[in-house]
């Protein structure tokens, strides 16, 4: 069964104190007269507008971390609920439509003859030491390089980091 109050109970905690707590004290004299935002000067594009989206600045400012934080938690819990409906519930439903949608691909990659995944696998079973720096690398890496990429482009590049973190959750949702 799915507890969605007890396991984002955090989150919730987190969402309520970001929108009934102000970010500015009302006496603040940001608050009265924001500093108004800094667009950077729009790019050459191969388009004069792009059709049915309106037009976008790219914007300098970093966005709120608490607010990211909470973008993150939210989109990584919908992610987590779509893998498991997609499953049927369980991981070993995913795990036989996966392994049946492997098979697609690895017919496909025979019939083109670039199927060299089976030799480089062989290739690097035997050496123990090399199969176990790739486990360490997939087990570790694949998470946490993302997750800090996006750190330092939030703490150093925050217009680059926009995007950077929307091409991460597209290619999630993907």
């Amino acid at each position: 069964a799915l507890f969605p109050l007890r396991d984002n109970a955090v989150l919730l905690a987190a969402l309520a104190a970001a929108t009934i707590v102000p970010f500015l004290s009302r006496t603040s004299e940001y608050y009265r007269a924001p500093i108004p935002t800094d667009y950077a000067r729009p790019v050459p594009t191969r388009w004069k507008r792009v059709p049915l989206l309106p037009f976008l600045g790219r914007v300098f400012t970093r966005p709120n971390l608490l607010l990211e934080l909470l973008l993150i938690r939210v989109g990584y819990s919908a992610y987590q609920q779509v893998r498991l409906a997609a499953t049927g519930g369980t991981n070993a439903g995913g795990r036989t439509t996966a392994e049946h949608h492997g098979d697609q691909i690895l017919s496909i990659e025979r019939f083109l003859h670039i199927d060299i995944e089976h030799w480089v696998n062989h290739a690097v079973f035997k050496a123990e030491w090399l199969r176990d720096f790739f486990d360490f690398y997939y087990e570790s890496f694949h998470f946490v390089v993302p997750l800090t990429v996006l750190a330092v482009l939030y703490a150093r590049r925050p217009g680059d980091y926009r995007w950077a973190r929307s091409a991460l959750g597209f290619a999630t949702l993907i």
